[in-house]
This record gives C-alpha cells, structure tokens and sequence, in this order.
C-alpha cells in the first residue's frame, strides 16, 4: 500500500482528519520497517569489519539511516522534516504530529541523526527573505520539539545492531544550545524558545540517563551566564529547576540578584515584580540594580508563561517548600506586591493593568477560599470599579470576565461570600455598586450562607455607629453619608428576595430602624431585651437619618406584608374562594408589624434611657389606648373582615409613633369602627336588624357600615406617597374584599369614574353662591347696583374687576407684579382699601402716579407684565398637568383594587359591575392614562377568561343590560383592542346568561349587532365580538344561523364585503360547531340544505352578466368559504346534500366554464372533486382518450423514419402529445 495520499491528509485544516492521517501513517511506516529490519548481532559483532564500519552511526548518520531502514521509512523522515518548513500552520502541525509519533516508535536512529536532519531542513542562508526565515525558524524549533516529545533525546536502550546508546550528553547540549539561539534570534520567538527548553528540561528531570546531573550542571552554566540579566522566561526557569534540581548551589547561581537563592522569598518580590513588568529601559539598568532587556518586546494579551509557573507554585503544595521556603511568602503577598503594587499602579499603562486583572483571574481560580478576599486590594478595586462603570471603558471587558470568575467561585465556596463583600465594600467606601454601576455587591451576597448575613448585618450597624463626627466638622458630610449607606445597605438586604432569610438577621435591622427612627437614645441600658441599647449610643444624630430610619422601615414592612414564610401557620377562615396567603409573618407565627409595635411600646416604658421624638399629647395616648383595646378584641374574632382591620389599626399605630403623623381623627374613626364591627359579629342577627331600622328611622341618612369605612380609608392610603401605606391597603383589601356590600362597591367604583369638569364646576360655584349667601351680601348688593349704574359705559368693566376679586390671587405672582411696578405701597393702600373703602383721593394719586410714565417707561412696565403673565400661566399649566398625572397615578392603584376584588369575587354579582368602569378606563387615550389603560386591559383579559366562574345567583337584568352596555360602547370607542377589553367580558355574561337560560336576551344581542353590520354601509358594529361569540360558544351561536343565511343571500347586505364577511361569519359558526363538545353538532345535517340553497343562489346570480357584481377575487373567496364549509361536513361515507345537490355542482362547472381565471378554476376544481363530480373539461378528456385507445394504428416505414430522424426534443414533445 502507498502511503503517498496520507501526506496530504497531514496538512487539512481539520484536527481529527490530521490524526487519522498520523494514525494511518505511523502503523503502515511502523509495519514497514518490521518487514525490512535486519537481524540484530549479539553485543553488537559484526562478521565483517566493512559492514561495520558502513553502519556506525558516528560516522555516516545519513548512510547508517539509508542502510538500517525501508524506503518508505527514509522517504517519511526526509518529507517530515521538511515539512516542518511549510508556511502553511495546519501542515506544520501534522508534520510535526507524524513525526513525533514516528520517532517514538522507531528504534534503529539516533538523536545525533535527528538533530542533523532538522538543522539541515531548516538551515538559514544569508539572503533569505523575511517569511521564509520565519519559516524555517519554525522548523528548528518544532524539530526540536519533536525529538524532546518523541523520547528519542533521552532513550536508553542501546541500537539494535550496535552497543551504542541512541541518545548522549552531547546530543542534550546541542539541543539547549540551539534552543538558547533560537531565542536570542527574534524577540516574538524567545518565550516559545524558552518554553520549550523548559520541556526538555523536565523530560532530563523525569529520564533515567546517566549523564543527568552532568546535564543539568551544563543546562544551569549556559542558562545563568549572565547572572546580572534577567527576563521573565529566566525566572520562570530558576523557580522550575530549583523544583527539578535542588542539589545545584542556586545561592551562586541567581546571586547577587536574589542573595538568598530563593526566588518567591518576600525580600525578593520587589525584583521579581520588576522582571515580569517587562518594561525595557534605555540604559538597561533598574533602579534596582537588575540589568532588564533594552529591546522592546511585542505586547500581547495572552500572559507570559513565566506567571503560571510562579501561580502555580502557591497552588501546589508538594512545592511550597522548595520555592517559597522559610521565609514564609505566600499568594496574598505575591499578590499585592508583583501585581497591585506594581502592574495595577494608578500610572500604570492599560497593557499592563490588562496583564494585572488577568493575573488575578488566574490567581483566583488556584487560590485557597480563605485567601480570596485578600486578593481585593485597594489598587485592584479601584481599577475594577472604573472599568465596570461603563462599556466603553478600555478594560471593561476583562473587568466583566473577573467579575463572572469570582461570582463562580462564591457560588462553590459561599462561607466567604461576606467576607468578599466586605473587602469590597472597604476599599470603595461602602460605594462599590453604586460606582461600578453593576451588582455585584448584591448579587455575591445573594450566594452567601445565614452566618454570613449575620455578619454583614453587625458590619452595617457597626459602620453606622462608629461614623462619628462633630457636628459642625468638615467630616460631618461624610461621617452622615456613610451612616445614610449603612442605613439603604440594611433596608436593601431585608428587602433582597436572594438571601437565606432569618428571623434573627432581620430582626436585627428593624430594631436599628425601631431604636434610631422613633426614639432618641440618652445612655446604653445593659439589661435591655433591645440589643442595641446595651451599646453605647451614637452620638448627633440628625433629623434626616432618624426619617431615613422610619423610612427604611417602612419600606422593609411594605416587603415583608408581601413575602411568604413557609413556615407560618394559616390562622384565618377560608372565604367563599381562594384564601389568600398569609404574609408578613414570621416563623414564630407573629406578623412582623405586630413585632415592631411590641417592641416601640416597650421601648415607650424605658423612658430613663430612651425618649420619642414625636411631641406627645394627650390625645396621642388615649387613641393608641383605645386602638390597643380594639386589637385586643378583635383578636378574639376569626374573620376575614376582623384580621383585615386588625391589619390597618397595627400600621396606624406604628405611624401614631411618626412625628410627621397628622390623622388622628381618621385613627379614631376606625378604632370605633372597630367596636362596631365586635358587636356585629358577636351580636344576634335579630338585633342588628333592630339597630338597624331603629336608626334608618330616627335618622335621615344612616350611618357608614364599618367596611364602608375601612374601604375609604384605604383609599385614602393609595393617596399616600409611602409605599407602604399603599401596601398594607393592598394586603387589608385582599382580607376584606369577599365581604363587600353594595355601598362598598359603590364606593369603589366611584373612585375611577370620569367626571365631567364643567359639571363640576358648575356645582362647586353653586355650592359657594349658597355658601356665601348671607343678610350682609344681600344688603350690599344695591350699593353695587347703584355704583355700577352711575356709568353705564363702564358696566362691563366693574363686572370683570368684581370677578377678578372674588377670585384667589396668587401671593408671588402678586409680589412679582408689585416688584414690576415698584409701588408695592401702593398696592397695599388699594388692598386696604377693597376692605374699608378709600376716597376719591387716593384715586387720584395712583392716577396721577402712572400718568408721570413717560411712553418708553409704559413700553418696558408692559413687557415685564406681559413675561410676568406668561410664566405664571406656564406654572399654572404645569399645575394642572401634575394634578391630573396625580389623578391618574390614583386611579392606576384603584385599578389594583379591583382586579383583586374580581378575582375574589367572579361568582358573584359584583364582578358584573366592575366590567364597564373597568371599560372605560381601558378605552383612555390620554398619555398620561396609558399605563393605566394598558392596565385595565389587562384585567379584563385576565380576570373574565376563567369558563368555571358561573354565577349561581346570577341577576339576569345585570347581566343582560351590561352585555349591551359593553356592546354600545364597543362601537363609539376607537383604537381599542376589542379582543381584551371587550371579549372577555362579554363572554363571560354569555356563558353566565346561557347558564341561566336566556338564550333570547343573548340571541337578541348579537342579532341585533348582525344586522347592523350587514344593513348599514357606515356601521360600527364591534363585528370581532359576533367573531368571538361564534368560535367560543357556538351552542349559543347556533341560534344565529338562519339569519346569518340570510344575509349570505344577494341582495340581503349593503355592499358585496358585508355580505362575504357573512359568508366567513356562517363558515366559522359551522367549523366551531362540528366540534364533539359544542352540542349542536347532531343538527348540523337539517342545516345544510339552507347552506346550499344560499350558496347555489349566489352562483347563480354570478353566472348571470346582468346579475354579476363580484369581482373575481370576490368570488374566489366565496368559493373558499364554500369549500372550507363542504371539506367540514361532507360525508364520505353517505349520500349528504353536497353530493345530492346537482343544482350547485352544475352551477359551478357554468362558472368555471364562463369564469377563464386559474385561480378561480382550481378553487373549483378542489370543490367539485370533495363532492365527487368531474368537471366537464375533464370528461371531455377522457372521451377523447377512450375514442384514441380504442382504434390504435401503427406508423409506416416512412413515417417511423421520420420520426426516428427528428430531433430528442421534438420527440419528446410528440410523445406528450
């Protein structure tokens, strides 16, 4: 077998084709030299001395390798080596993959030989160009490699024909020194050079031979020649042989440059930091005292091999003590002085601060969990924190790979999570986040364990405690920044869904939160159950980090109501649906409110120690008593009502405790609702009637019912800016929203109705005239008559400036006004004056004030006027446009209130009251109302698409009137999405209606929609609800179809586009009910004639000139929806309509053959062939075919000629014929 086509295997570009190719080569060239070698002589003899002297390989390598392998061997040597030489990389790499495996398997040639062979393939000659001289350096070197690799430099066993060893002393010599040269040739070529001298340094150190030491002694002397010059790869040799070769006197070797002979030693870091900056000098000289290289090296982002050899040192611990020795260096302190200190300097270039963070990379994937944090050094923080801060940051891309290196790292080793944070957090300031505009902070805190976060959370509150400063100190701003951050890094952690959650931990927040929000700490109690107040106090304190206190806690509550523990007990009745979870509770069963207001009343009795801020007054403590009388109560009572106004009365009592706590008198109303609600649900039915009507009687309007009242107080809290007002009125409206009342709806829903502005206006003027309405208005009222009637020209006039003062003027558009005039004394004698009358005099004056402007005066007074004007109609607009962002920001979170309140409540009647409201909102087009909008949209389509809410007690009239309503109002809006907004809703009351067996309300509806849509050109009829209705409940749809017949007949629709939406309206109602479990699939059979008979007069009319009026896309629609119907209900098996119905099939074979449009044709022909009759196009065809079978002739001579004598394609075509 030739092996001539493996060659050009070894140069594809595909690794597993260059193997095989190896593979394949070798074992041939292996089993080739089998077959040629020569029996070996015993102890080396030969019978004659010629033919020894031929075959000594010291004399005559090329003669001895001619002699002592097959051809094919030679010619595989020789073309390998060469190969090495190819400018090609793929070829080089099989080449040297071949050979090396040849090599090791061959064992009657020398390294001697090997070395000859590879220094003449690759000898350089004076003139050869630059790429052919990187070529055939190459070679040399992969040449080189491939006899270190093979094993061939260090083999022992002896030449089968001769006593001579196949490798020596001299052969190990020639190969360091060609390695030596090679990289003293070209600088890019040096560090591979020197890796690979190390290779073959550690293949003598692993060889049996007997010149090992004679061959390290030799390595060791050519290698430190110059001892006072020193580069990376030299290092890298010094600490791997130093590992290979200990017994060597290294202390005279690498001194004076490391005195102590040990390379890691902490005293020698510093030069070491200095060798692998590889900044090259002009003079060569360091400052400290090394003598560096003065070319410039080619920098490259991968790192010099030298640092793995160092890294790895650290890492292995069977090398600890060769190369770091007792000087006790380890990897923190390689770490900050070769790397922080001296590659992650401030002036430091990018190339190396780009070599700094991938050392750190390297490091951190050997470096022992404990030694991690160490590694953050302040240098390293910085330069990562600057480069993560933006994308467009030179070493923001490595920084992010650091990044995900050390979050892979916290996730195998989470017990120094914390510590990782807070080596982070010391060398930011505590701003690390924040300033590399990333979470890394958080996120490396999310994989700690619970031992861990306890020991953030005393870090946080240590900071906060030690951040001292006077108060008037320049370090006061950073002294309350650094408490503000402490302050946010608590609230952020108990608000972080990522972390191990514990009582324990989060307790410890709140009562930071408790202690420095409410109260002012005087001394440290050391008997406290509170274990903040066992610890000297902080001291200055100001006003804003006591309100950032209560704000934090109010935020970590407003998290907590939401967060479900596992472990808490449900303590409350199931409602008539899904109960909801039980939040804000902790493991010990207790709500976390209830926590902190047992904690602030005991705080409250300690006042030796500790005082409130809050101004207390009498009245404070008597609500907060009767509110604790109320709790107290209602505890006894297992509602969903009772647990939701317990709910709302804890979070009142915590802001009782605000300074900035202004709702007394609502808190006082619902303690007394409270005490309502106790005696309604402990009273008898019997007498709550009588309470009831006794006080409809003796009152004119009855009072609010206690869910009334706690339904508008919660409304008042979504009015709040605090977030967790407007969670605790969330969490309480789900308790209470399943025990609604009319009124409570009512109330609800008039939150989100649009009103009418002029309206409202009109109104509040109304309310005002009756208001100010008294016997002193109606004396003056004469006085202003008769002032007015002195002028009658000026009649106009005095109303306006009587308007213009009942109205409230703005203070500083008057004092801007007054500052314009600069006659602010003036003005006020003219206020004086509107209130206790002033003379004519005074008149006078002012006149003749203005009359002293001259016209250039009155020019500049007007246009300061007219900019004062301006901006206040700006402001005043800008006003506006709050207020109404305001409103609807109000309505988007009553929104929230009724999707939870339909969600709890779609069995009921309620639900059926919320759909237009909800309706209205989602039809808003303002701007401002998108979110808003989008919102309830949302609602509907996601509240009203469950087909298991039946209404058991449905109120038919409801029902029936909100159907249409939705039906109305479907066809005024625009720009809606009627498949959200209006179709759930209304398929909602169509299945609740048909529930209740009014098919005639439902079929009345939609009919009505039907013909309005067919009978009117410019109708707005919300045909997608009719769509919707006929594919999601076609039981009810069916009573639809024999009108919707009827309106596919010509002349029924407005235009011929209503009367195909018709058709498509009929085809889905007769696909939707062919299904098994739509219920009136048995009557579809009966239907079908009045199908066909609709269909066929159509046809009929289109076959007709004169009655024709669809175009023929037209009519190939009709067609379609004809076809869609037939494919449906054809019966194969049977004799239905479709194949009985000749009337319809000849209609269409007329059509077909009047109509000449293809598509029309093969719509047709689709048709007729379900149905099973030919067109007659067709049967034409066959006869013909049939009149030809039946008499066949053959051709004569002359005509077979011809034919043969005509050309293929003309043939061909014949034959189709």
């Amino acid at each position: 077998m030739s092996t001539l086509p493996l060659y050009w295997k070894l140069s594809s570009s595909v690794a597993e084709e260059r193997l095989d190719a190896s593979v394949d080569l070798v074992s041939n060239l292996e089993q080739f030299q089998l077959d040629h070698a020569p029996e070996p002589h015993l102890n080396g003899a030969t019978t004659d001395e010629s033919t020894a002297e031929e075959i000594d390989p010291s004399r005559d390598p090329k003669s001895f390798i001619d002699s002592m392998t097959s051809e094919d061997v030679r010619y595989a040597l020789r073309r390998l080596t060469r190969g090495l030489a190819s400018p090609n990389e793929s070829s080089r790499l099989g080449f040297a993959v071949a050979l090396t495996e040849l090599l090791s398997r061959l064992s009657v040639v020398t390294a001697s030989q090997v070395i000859i062979l590879v220094l003449d393939a690759s000898e350089i000659s004076s003139n050869i160009k630059g790429q052919q001289l990187r070529d055939l350096l190459f070679a040399r070197l992969f040449g080189l490699n491939c006899l270190v690799q093979s094993g061939l430099l260090f083999k022992t066993e002896p030449l089968p024909t001769s006593s001579i060893s196949p490798s020596s002393l001299r052969d190990f010599q020639r190969t360091v020194n060609e390695y030596l040269s090679l990289g003293e040739r070209k600088p890019w070529l040096k560090e591979t050079a020197w890796w690979s001298l190390l290779g073959a340094l550690e293949a003598l150190h692993g060889s049996q031979v007997t010149w090992k030491s004679e061959a390290a002694e030799f390595a060791s002397s050519v290698i430190f020649r110059e001892k006072d010059e020193w580069f990376p790869e030299k290092l890298a040799a010094v600490v791997k042989m130093q590992q290979w070769f200990p017994v060597l006197n290294w202390r005279d070797l690498i001194s004076p440059t490391f005195k102590d002979g040990q390379v890691l030693s902490s005293l020698s870091l510093v030069k070491v930091a200095t060798i692998l900056r590889e900044i090259a000098t002009e003079t060569g000289e360091d400052e400290e005292g090394l003598k560096l290289p003065r070319h410039h090296r080619i920098w490259r982002p991968e790192l010099h091999f030298a640092w793995d050899v160092l890294v790895s040192q650290y890492s292995n611990a069977s090398d600890l003590g060769a190369n770091v020795g007792a000087r006790g260096g380890d990897i923190r302190e390689f770490f900050r002085v070769v790397v922080d200190e001296s590659l992650l300097q401030p002036n430091s270039t990018p190339e190396r601060k780009f070599w700094g963070v991938s050392v750190f990379r390297l490091i951190l994937a050997r470096a022992a969990p404990s030694d991690i944090p160490q590694l953050l050094t302040q240098n390293f923080t910085k330069l990562w924190m600057h480069q993560l801060s933006g994308k467009d940051r030179t070493l923001n891309k490595v920084a992010r790979e650091a990044v995900n290196d050390l979050k892979l790292v916290v996730e195998k080793n989470p017990e120094v999570a914390i510590k990782v944070v807070l080596a982070l957090l010391g060398n930011s300031g505590g701003q690390f986040d924040r300033l590399s505009h990333t979470k890394i902070v958080e996120n490396i805190l999310g994989k700690a364990d619970e031992a861990g976060v306890i020991s953030y959370v005393d870090y946080l509150i240590d900071t906060a405690y030690s951040a001292e400063g006077e108060a008037n100190s320049p370090d006061a701003a950073s002294s309350a920044a650094r408490r503000k951050w402490a302050i946010d890094q608590l609230s952020g952690i108990v608000r972080s869904g990522e972390l191990p959650r514990s009582d324990n931990w989060i307790s410890s927040a709140l009562h930071f939160f408790i202690v420095h929000g409410y109260f002012l700490v005087k001394k440290k109690n050391k008997d406290s159950d509170v274990e903040l107040l066992r610890r000297a106090p902080p001291t200055n304190l100001s006003d804003e980090i006591h309100a950032a206190c209560r704000q934090q806690l109010y935020s970590c509550l407003a998290f907590l109501l939401r967060f479900h523990s596992p472990k808490a007990v449900l303590t409350l009745p199931p409602g008539p649906n899904e109960a909801p979870k039980v939040n804000g509770i902790a493991n010990d069963g207790e709500s976390w409110l209830a926590k902190t207001i047992r904690v602030i009343q005991a705080l409250e009795r300690d006042e030796r120690h500790v005082s409130l801020l809050r101004d207390e007054t009498t009245e404070d403590g008597d609500v907060r008593k009767a509110a604790r009388k109320a709790l107290k109560r209602l505890s006894k009572v297992s509602s969903r009502l009772s647990s939701g106004l317990e709910l709302l009365l804890q979070s009142y009592i915590l802001r009782s405790y605000d300074p900035d706590f202004d709702a007394v008198e609502l808190f006082q109303e619902l303690t007394e609702t409270s005490i309502d609600l106790i005696e309604m649900e402990s009273a008898p039915s019997s007498t709550l009637k009588g309470k009831e009507k006794g006080v409809s009687n003796d009152e004119d309007e009855a009072p609010p019912t206690p869910i009334d009242v706690i339904l508008d107080s919660l409304i008042g809290n979504l009015e709040s800016e605090s977030a967790y007002e407007r969670e605790v009125a969330n969490v309480v409206f789900d308790f209470i929203c399943q025990d609604f009342e009319e009124s409570s709806i009512e109330l609800l829903l008039t939150q989100v109705a649009r009103r009418d502005p002029k309206s409202e206006d009109v109104e509040d003027m109304e309310d005002e005239e009756s208001n100010d309405s008294s016997p002193e208005s109606v004396g003056d009222a004469p006085e202003l008559e008769s002032d007015s009637s002195e002028d009658g020209s000026d009649d106009a006039d005095g109303s306006d400036v009587e308007t213009d003062q009942d109205e409230e003027v703005d203070p500083e558009l008057r004092k801007r006004i007054a500052e314009a005039l600069q006659m602010e004394s003036v003005l006020e004698d003219a206020s004086d004056g509107d209130s206790q009358g002033k003379d004519s005099d005074d008149d006078d004056s002012d006149e003749s004030d203005i009359e002293m402007m001259d016209d250039d005066q009155m020019m500049a007074l007007d246009d300061k006027l007219a900019e004062i004007f301006r901006s206040s109609r700006a402001a005043s607009k800008n006003s506006k446009g709050g207020a109404q962002r305001q409103a609807t920001l109000f309505k988007t979170r009553v929104v929230d209130f009724i999707e939870t309140f339909v969600k709890r409540n779609t069995r009921t009647n309620y639900a059926i009251k919320t759909m237009m409201p909800l309706v209205a909102l989602a039809a808003a087009s303002s701007r401002d109302e998108d979110h808003m909008s989008k919102k309830a949209s949302k609602v509907l389509k996601t509240a009203f698409s469950k087909t298991d809410d039946l209404i058991d007690d449905l109120d038919v009239d409801l029902a029936s009137e909100t159907l249409k309503s939705l039906h109305e109002t479907a066809r005024k809006v625009h720009g809606v999405d009627v498949s959200s907004v209006f179709n759930p809703p209304s398929r909602y009351l169509v299945r609740n209606l048909a529930r209740a067996g009014k098919h005639d309300l439902i079929e009345k509806q939609y009919i009505a929609i039907l013909n309005d849509y067919i009978k009117h050109k410019q109708s707005k009829a919300p045909v997608q609800s009719l769509e919707d209705f006929i594919r999601t409940t076609p039981a009810s749809a069916w009573r639809l179809r024999t009108r919707l017949v009827e309106c596919c007949k010509p002349g029924e629709a407005s235009k011929v586009f209503r009367q195909l939406q018709a058709m498509r309206l009929l085809k889905d109602l007769l696909i939707s009910a062919s299904a098994p479990n739509s219920g009136v699939k048995e009557e579809i059979p009966d239907f079908l004639a009045s199908v066909a008979a609709a269909f066929s007069e159509t046809l009929s009319s289109e076959c007709d000139p004169k009655d024709s009026n669809m175009s023929s896309a037209q009519l190939r629609e009709v067609l379609q929806h004809l076809s869609a119907i037939v494919r449906k209900t054809h019966n194969k098996d049977a004799n239905d309509i479709w194949t009985a119905d000749k009337t319809l099939s000849a209609l269409l074979i007329k059509l077909k053959e009047e109509k000449k449009s293809k598509p029309l044709n093969q719509v047709i022909d689709g048709l007729l062939k379900v149905i099973g009759v030919e067109s007659a196009s067709k049967k034409s065809k066959k006869r013909k075919q049939g009149e030809t079978t039946s008499a066949p002739t053959l051709p004569n001579a002359e005509e077979s000629t011809d034919v043969a004598s005509q050309p293929k394609k003309k043939k061909r075509r014949e034959r189709k014929e």
